[in-house]
Protein backbone atom coordinates (compact mmCIF):
# COMPACT_ATOMS: atom_id res chain seq x y z
CA UNK A 1 0.00 0.00 0.00
CA UNK A 2 0.87 3.45 -0.47
CA UNK A 3 -0.03 6.14 2.18
CA UNK A 4 -1.13 9.46 1.53
CA UNK A 5 -2.74 10.78 5.20
CA UNK A 6 -4.30 13.62 5.21
CA UNK A 7 -6.27 14.51 8.83
CA UNK A 8 -6.05 13.71 12.55
CA UNK A 9 -4.60 10.37 13.14
CA UNK A 10 -4.17 8.95 9.58
CA UNK A 11 -0.11 11.07 10.04
CA UNK A 12 -0.12 8.51 13.05
CA UNK A 13 -1.38 5.51 11.62
CA UNK A 14 0.48 6.14 8.05
CA UNK A 15 3.96 6.25 9.82
CA UNK A 16 3.26 3.23 12.12
CA UNK A 17 1.90 0.94 9.22
CA UNK A 18 5.33 2.06 7.39
CA UNK A 19 8.19 2.15 10.58
CA UNK A 20 6.70 -0.45 12.98
CA UNK A 21 4.52 -2.88 10.79
CA UNK A 22 6.24 -2.52 7.47
CA UNK A 23 3.02 -2.79 5.12
CA UNK A 24 3.19 0.57 3.57
CA UNK A 25 5.44 3.10 2.18
CA UNK A 26 4.83 7.01 2.96
CA UNK A 27 5.35 9.47 0.19
CA UNK A 28 7.64 12.56 1.22
CA UNK A 29 6.66 16.17 0.56
CA UNK A 30 9.77 18.18 -0.12
CA UNK A 31 10.79 21.14 2.20
CA UNK A 32 8.75 23.91 1.57
CA UNK A 33 5.68 22.11 -0.31
CA UNK A 34 2.37 21.23 1.24
CA UNK A 35 1.60 18.48 -0.79
CA UNK A 36 3.51 15.22 -2.35
CA UNK A 37 4.90 16.01 -6.03
CA UNK A 38 4.10 13.84 -9.02
CA UNK A 39 7.74 12.73 -8.96
CA UNK A 40 7.36 11.47 -5.33
CA UNK A 41 4.08 9.68 -6.44
CA UNK A 42 5.74 8.12 -9.03
CA UNK A 43 8.79 6.44 -6.98
CA UNK A 44 6.84 5.45 -4.54
CA UNK A 45 4.11 3.69 -6.95
CA UNK A 46 7.48 2.30 -8.89
CA UNK A 47 9.28 0.90 -5.53
CA UNK A 48 5.79 -1.13 -4.67
CA UNK A 49 4.76 -2.05 -8.13
CA UNK A 50 8.43 -3.25 -9.38
CA UNK A 51 10.89 -2.82 -6.46
CA UNK A 52 11.78 -5.32 -4.11
CA UNK A 53 10.35 -3.32 -1.53
CA UNK A 54 7.09 -4.15 -3.08
CA UNK A 55 7.55 -7.63 -2.79
CA UNK A 56 8.51 -7.54 1.03
CA UNK A 57 5.57 -5.38 1.86
CA UNK A 58 3.28 -8.31 0.24
CA UNK A 59 5.36 -10.62 1.99
CA UNK A 60 4.68 -8.96 5.45
CA UNK A 61 0.79 -8.45 4.39
CA UNK A 62 0.27 -12.07 4.13
CA UNK A 63 2.60 -12.80 7.24
CA UNK A 64 -0.28 -10.73 8.97
CA UNK A 65 -2.74 -12.15 7.43
CA UNK A 66 -1.78 -15.67 8.28
CA UNK A 67 -1.13 -14.17 11.64
CA UNK A 68 -5.04 -12.88 12.28
CA UNK A 69 -6.25 -15.99 10.90
CA UNK A 70 -4.31 -17.91 13.37
CA UNK A 71 -5.35 -15.39 15.95
CA UNK A 72 -9.22 -16.04 15.41
CA UNK A 73 -9.15 -19.53 14.53
CA UNK A 74 -8.02 -19.94 17.70
CA UNK A 75 -10.63 -17.57 19.54
CA UNK A 76 -8.50 -15.21 20.95
CA UNK A 77 -10.57 -12.92 23.66
CA UNK A 78 -10.68 -9.61 22.24
CA UNK A 79 -12.92 -8.56 24.88
CA UNK A 80 -14.38 -5.27 25.17
CA UNK A 81 -14.33 -4.82 20.86
CA UNK A 82 -16.69 -7.54 20.17
CA UNK A 83 -19.77 -6.04 19.17
CA UNK A 84 -18.91 -2.29 18.79
CA UNK A 85 -20.81 -0.16 16.48
CA UNK A 86 -17.69 1.84 14.72
CA UNK A 87 -17.62 5.09 15.02
CA UNK A 88 -19.90 4.94 18.08
CA UNK A 89 -17.06 5.37 20.56
CA UNK A 90 -13.94 7.12 18.74
CA UNK A 91 -11.67 6.61 21.77
CA UNK A 92 -12.91 2.93 22.01
CA UNK A 93 -12.52 2.41 18.60
CA UNK A 94 -8.71 3.57 18.21
CA UNK A 95 -8.57 1.53 21.92
CA UNK A 96 -9.38 -1.54 20.01
CA UNK A 97 -7.90 -1.49 17.22
CA UNK A 98 -4.31 -1.13 18.60
CA UNK A 99 -5.93 -3.69 21.24
CA UNK A 100 -6.59 -6.16 17.57
CA UNK A 101 -3.08 -5.07 15.94
CA UNK A 102 -1.40 -5.84 18.96
CA UNK A 103 -2.82 -9.42 19.05
CA UNK A 104 -1.74 -10.01 15.37
CA UNK A 105 1.94 -8.91 15.52
CA UNK A 106 1.86 -11.16 18.86
CA UNK A 107 2.88 -8.43 21.07
CA UNK A 108 0.27 -9.28 24.14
Amino acid sequence: MITLPLYAEQRMNATQLAEEVGVVVKPMVEPGKEVVGREEIERVARLVMEGDGGKVIRHRAKELRDSARIALDSGMEIGACEGMEIGAQPNKNVECSTHLVELVLGRL
